[in-house]
């Protein structure tokens, strides 16, 4: 742990670091300091814990000491940093970390833009949660890369560094909101090749040590038994367990987990999947009902798409992938899905009628794996 002062502690994901509150900077929209925790007299406050519901996270608040500052804070757009100036939630409760890993190519960047359109629009997981960008985190970048994609019809550019956190309420749908479930969750969007070996991992992605929830996106068309490299981008490797297994390797040395201790709901994801309809061999394993829920954009069961996806993997050499997270991570925890952020294959980086399907379904699964039924 890090700090000066005594008291409250907030965790940085991206440092995978503590900190004491007292010396934390609140800057503005501006980039510029307004004062720290201690010198603007501020104080966390905690709800009262009802016995019905335990307090979360997302019910935490960063209170000044009077209405006249609780104004300037919000009038300011101001939100605090860590010694590192990276961006931390803004009422300094620990997130939970959704990690969104895959390989270049894989779509990352592509799938939470596709996701904050989703949230933005209908505010709605599968019609039981609500998930909300928060204001003034980084919303916008998503925002601008959603317009990129769905209006102006064009294709990201390969993310070069670190973007993000971006922050998400997330909550459970209910009729009386004192008993709703919620909790804050970030997520980060890196450059595939950040992923790829500990060290790199352990520089420049250490959200993911000790992330609540992870989601692996595999590129259809860099498994070379679908037939599918007529689609793929040339930057695009093909599909390994490197990922996998290098991850499984920080956690064991920085989170010290034992093997298949991982104790997080582990998603491994087709992106691109409505390529599969033109893949033969996918075909024998995909079912024509899953290719439906999927082009319908219907939630589809999630025993039929564990079964089907995994066969699936399995019967290629994305077979690797499988056989590392289930030894790796746990059996239990590794669960499966299919989304494709853009509908459509794209040609010379434009596309014709970009809709994101599915791009829900490996949260939710995630959640449900948590306890939100």
């Amino acid at each position: 742990m890090t700090g000066t002062n005594s008291g409250p502690w907030v965790h940085c994901a991206q440092c995978d670091e503590y900190y004491s509150v007292g010396p934390l900077r609140f800057l503005d929209s501006r980039g510029r300091e307004i004062g720290t925790f201690d010198t603007l007299e501020l104080k966390i406050k905690r709800p009262r814990q009802w016995p019905w519901r335990k307090a979360s996270g997302a019910d935490q608040v960063v209170a000044p000491s009077n209405r006249r500052k609780a104004r300037e804070l919000v009038a300011t757009d101001a939100h605090p940093y860590c010694p590192e100036n990276h961006r931390l939630p803004y009422n300094l409760s620990d997130s939970m970390v959704v990690a969104v890993i895959g390989e270049v190519g894989s779509g990352k960047s592509h799938y939470l833009a596709a996701l904050a359109r989703l949230t933005e629009q209908s505010g709605l997981l599968g019609g039981r949660y609500d998930v909300s960008i928060l204001p003034g985190t980084g919303a916008q970048d998503l925002r601008d890369d959603a317009s990129n994609i769905f209006e102006k019809r064009e294709v990201l550019e390969p993310t070069t560094g670190v973007r993000g956190p971006y922050f998400y309420e997330l909550s459970k749908i209910g009729d009386d909101p004192a008993r709703a479930q919620s909790t804050i969750a970030s997520f980060y969007d890196v450059p595939g090749e950040t992923l790829r070996t500990p060290s790199r991992q352990a520089a420049d992605a250490a959200y993911a040590i000790r992330a609540g929830i992870y989601i692996l996106l595999l590129d259809p068309t860099c498994i070379p038994e679908l037939g599918l490299s007529h689609f793929r981008r040339p930057e695009s490797p093909m599909v390994s367990r490197e990922i996998v297994d290098s991850l499984a390797m920080l956690q064991r040395r920085l989170a010290f987990t034992r093997r298949g201790d991982l104790r997080a709901p582990f998603v491994i994801t087709i992106a691109k999947a409505d390529l599969l309809e033109w893949s033969d061999p996918a075909r024998k394993h995909i079912s024509a009902e899953l290719l439906r829920c999927l082009e319908n954009n219907e939630n589809p069961s999630p025993q039929r798409v564990k079964a089907e996806v995994r066969s699936l993997l399995r019967a290629t050499s994305a077979e690797s992938v499988v056989r590392a997270a289930e030894n790796r991570f746990g059996k239990r925890n590794v669960m499966y899905s299919l989304v494709s952020a853009i509908g459509e294959p794209s040609d010379d980086n434009r596309l014709t009628n970009p809709r994101s399907l599915l791009v829900a379904h490996p949260l939710l699964q995630a959640m449900r794996q948590l306890g939100w039924k």
